[in-house]
This record gives structure tokens, C-alpha cells and sequence, in this order.
């Protein structure tokens, strides 16, 4: 009876270890203490968002321009190019312009970093409250209307 405590005792200690010291699963592209992954079906900003909480993850947010740049290569080396891509950043008062506007990120983390092209976020026609990365030759971000249908990129915590 001992040894058989021994070897479970043994086993939930190595399986513990095994989930703190977990890598992204298949599929997933590992920055930091993040995991991303790019999801290639074009879908409305509210549908991606969904697509990524099926995962267990949120549309992705960005916390410095490294990681910035770490996105835009995951995003070429899926695409061949810099395609325009759904992050987690919404504007949670519609119709503001400018300086008024209030953006956070779906997944609840500060919103502490910007990559805004130049003259954005404009809220073009009052109706542009989701950030899309890669947007335009500038390959920055860009307030844009939720229902237009793009690919996005999903991030998930992991263990460490």
C-alpha cells in the first residue's frame, strides 16, 4: 500500500509539473508568457472574438511594439503578406472622435501600448470601434467597423 501511495504521489507531482511548465499547445505560436494564434477564416470582429473564447482565449492584445512586431511576422509567415487582421481592441463609446474615445482590450488586460497609423483612430463615419493591425502602407493599426469580415489572431496565458 506505501509503494502505491509512493507512485501516485510520484505521478500528480510529475503532471503538475508537466502543466506549469506547459508550452502552446499545437497550433499556437508562444511570445513572452502569451500564446497566439492566427486564425485564417475571415469573420466579423464580434465572430472572431467568439472563435477565440471557443479556445479558451481572447482576441489578441499588444503590450509593446515588439510584441507588435512579433504579430505582424506571425501574421506574414501564415499570409505571405502583411494582411489586415482583427486584434482584441474595441471602443467602448461609439461615436466619439479623437482623444474621447475609450479603448480597452477583450481579454481585460491595460491597454498600454498604441500602433496607430498616422491620422487614426478617426472613427470614420461614426461607426469604427475595432482595431485592426497591418492596416493600409503604413501596416499600423486602424479603427475599422466591427461587422467588416477579416482574419485575426487569438492570444492565451500560459502556465509559466
Amino acid at each position: 500500500m506505501a509503494m502505491l501511495t509512493v507512485l501516485l504521489l510520484l505521478s500528480a507531482a510529475f503532471a503538475l509539473g508537466d502543466a506549469r511548465n506547459r508550452l502552446c499547445p499545437r497550433g499556437w505560436t508562444q511570445y513572452g508568457s502569451r500564446c497566439f494564434m492566427f486564425v485564417k477564416t475571415a469573420r466579423t470582429w464580434p465572430e472572431a472574438e467568439e472563435i477565440c473564447i471557443s479556445l479558451e482565449a481572447n482576441l489578441a492584445s499588444v503590450h509593446s511594439s515588439e510584441e507588435a512586431q512579433f504579430l505582424q511576422g506571425v501574421v506574414f509567415s501564415m499570409t505571405g503578406s502583411f494582411t489586415a487582421t482583427w486584434l482584441g481592441g474595441f471602443d467602448t463609446i461609439p461615436g466619439l472622435v479623437g482623444k474621447d474615445r475609450l479603448w480597452i482590450w477583450s481579454d481585460g488586460s491595460k491597454f498600454d501600448y498604441q500602433n496607430w497609423n498616422q491620422e487614426e483612430p478617426n472613427n470614420n463615419g461614426g461607426r469604427e470601434q475595432c482595431i485592426v493591425m497591418n492596416f493600409g502602407g503604413e501596416q499600423g493599426w486602424n479603427d475599422l467597423e466591427c461587422g467588416n469580415v477579416l482574419p485575426s489572431v487569438c492570444v492565451v496565458e500560459t502556465f509559466d
